[in-house]
């Protein structure tokens, strides 16, 4: 996993101070990509997906999800966008009734 998020383009993701930048957040098998734009965000997962691949893995899509925090500059405020969905585009599904878990 470190050798994918290492691989990662280190020209997108946000800009914290001086040169660095963050383009990921990990913690065991969880990964945050973080870019500044839905085309950043796009071509990073794509790097992170053909990066897992190349060590035989995969993202799990049910477990995927995409988070839009946005900034009005006018009503000076942020927001999130609700509309969380999986990679396939549709909303994950709710398994806790399914299984007992929650």
């Amino acid at each position: 996993m470190d050798w994918v998020l290492s691989d990662l383009d280190p020209q997108l993701g946000v800009q914290l101070e001086d040169n660095l930048r963050l383009n990921h957040l990990a913690f065991a098998d969880d990964v945050a990509l973080v870019t500044e734009s839905p085309r950043g965000a796009q071509h990073l997962a794509g790097q992170f997906e053909r990066g897992l691949g190349e060590v035989g893995l995969l993202p799990n899509a049910l477990k995927s999800a995409t988070l839009v925090v946005a900034a009005d500059g006018k009503k000076k405020r942020w927001f999130c966008d609700q509309a969380l969905r999986g990679s396939s585009g549709e909303r994950p599904q709710d398994t806790r009734s399914q299984t007992g878990k929650g």
